[in-house]
């Protein structure tokens, strides 16, 4: 095995022209091990008997299975996202279900399978425009079909599992072949309306309708298929994606719209109109080298609450940064949420700004904006957001044009109007339905301190936020 490479009568691909020379390893370890082994597996089993290489090919296949599930966290997640991992499991399932067919050899122990569905569960965004969706970090995009978690149910007896491949998954062909109706579907409890997996992903809801509010927080590590996203949140409520991450971006680094899998394309802090730091494509939609980490966590009656630090990130592109933190308050039954960007230059002031996303694919957002608040309506539900600083800051509306897409990207700036070393940055953000009337949003900086009084119907919230280190503090007074 010398490496990869094209092949001599390949056509030539400029925008292909990629560093292949660790893809071995790359490869080795997310998806790609899986759909080998589906081949393989199936292969070599079919040929046991009829070549001698056979044997040999049948053990590594076997090895390898195990390889890929040792992929998965301890609580079953994968860091491809869902719909990666959809793509992996249909040829990981052939391979599994034919070594336990043929060899006796049963892998469903050598992973948390049922964490898995749970980890699916956490992750599922259901909508209007994209149906049976998930939380799209990364190149992800909708959940698992229904034959992975028919396949979950069959083996463990598991009611959730079944539940969810009736209820929240399209169906595929495989279906058929693992649903076993003698197992009871059971609906999801509600204490799991709050999910920090292994990941260091945060999932914050109220339920797993189209309808239901959730919010989602990509922390963590690099991954394959990912994007420039550390600290970015994704918001949905009232069946309307409110705060984007988009889908089906380009895989290739020399089109123009691979700028929008940088940190600008994502609900997420610039500094000096420059995100984190990520890559070029040099090696393809491989990992960068961003890590983020969650510090702070917790479930309180009436909300939930996350912070995440993401300096290390930064500070591989803004060498001055001293820290780069956001913390969320979740409020689901509101809903609402409140997210506090708290950035820290050593000694080299900067401009410092926030960008939230539009959900455009089908042309159908539109957002006003006013110094201070703004406003991205879909055609079920608008998001009414009031942002603060204690640096002067103003709002404008961007838009990305891609080649690629019937619409623009559309997205809200807000902006530090002048440099300064440090920043903490409010906004305020609560969802209504179209027709309903408009909420109220209230910030009053005090010396240090800030409060914020939301008003949504019947639904009063009231805050304050101490400015202090790092991490700001809050107290939740009214709810």
């Amino acid at each position: 095995m010398k490496g990869w490479a094209y092949a001599d009568y390949a056509p030539p691909m400029p925008r292909l022209k990629v560093d292949m020379s660790r893809w071995p390893v790359i490869l080795a370890n997310n998806n790609f091990r899986a759909i080998i082994n589906g081949g393989l597996t199936l292969g070599s089993l079919v040929l046991d008997g009829h070549d001698q290489r056979a044997s040999n090919w049948k053990e590594m296949a076997f090895e390898s299975i195990g390889l890929f599930n040792a992929l998965l966290k301890d609580d079953g997640s994968y860091d491809e996202a869902v719909n990666y991992l959809n793509y992996a499991m249909t040829y990981q399932l052939h391979a599994m279900e034919a070594a336990r067919r043929m060899s006796g050899i049963d892998f469903f122990d050598s992973a948390n399978f049922q964490g898995m569905m749970d980890y699916v569960l956490a992750m599922y965004l259901p909508d209007d425009l994209y149906g049976h969706g998930s939380l799209t970090f990364g190149d992800a995009g909708n959940t698992l079909r229904s034959s992975k978690a028919f396949w979950v149910a069959r083996n463990a007896r598991d009611g959730l599992a079944q539940y969810i491949a009736l209820n929240y998954s399209d169906h595929d062909l495989l279906s058929l072949l693992y649903y076993d109706a003698s197992v009871q579907p059971t609906p999801p409890e509600e204490n799991a309306h709050f999910v920090e997996l292994d990941l260091d992903w945060i999932i914050s809801r109220n339920g797993y309708e189209p309808d239901d509010f959730v919010v989602g927080m990509r922390s963590g590590a690099p991954m394959n298929h990912e994007h420039g996203d550390r600290n970015s949140i994704q918001m949905k409520a009232f069946r309307e994606i409110l705060l984007a991450d988009h889908r089906r971006l380009t895989y290739f680094a020399m089109d123009p719209e691979w700028e929008m899998r940088g940190t600008g394309g994502h609900n997420a802090v610039l500094i000096d109109g420059v995100g984190h730091q990520y890559h070029e494509g040099e090696e393809g939609t491989n990992e960068s080298k961003s890590y983020a980490r969650i510090v702070r966590s917790g479930e309180r009656d009436g909300y939930h609450f996350w912070a995440s630090d993401a300096t290390s990130a930064y500070k591989l592109v803004h060498k001055d940064v001293r820290s780069v933190t956001r913390t969320v308050i979740s409020f689901p039954d509101v809903p609402a949420v409140v997210v506090l960007d708290k950035i820290i230059k050593q000694s080299q002031p900067s401009i410092f700004a926030s960008r939230w996303h539009a959900e455009n694919a089908d042309g159908q957002a539109a957002i006003k904006f006013s110094d201070q608040s703004f406003v991205i309506a879909r055609p079920q539900a608008r998001l009414h957001a009031t942002v603060a600083s204690n640096v002067p800051q103003s709002v404008a509306v961007g838009e990305f044009v891609s080649a690629n897409k019937d619409h623009p990207y559309k997205f809200v700036e807000v902006e530090s109007s002048q440099q300064a070393l440090q920043s903490l940055s409010v906004m305020v953000a609560i969802a209504v339905r179209s027709g309903e009337p408009d909420p109220t949003i209230e910030i009053v900086q005090g010396s240090g301190e800030w409060t914020i009084d939301m008003q949504r119907n019947d639904k009063s919230t009231l805050l304050r936020i101490s400015d202090s280190g790092e991490l700001p503090e809050f107290e939740v007074l009214r709810k």
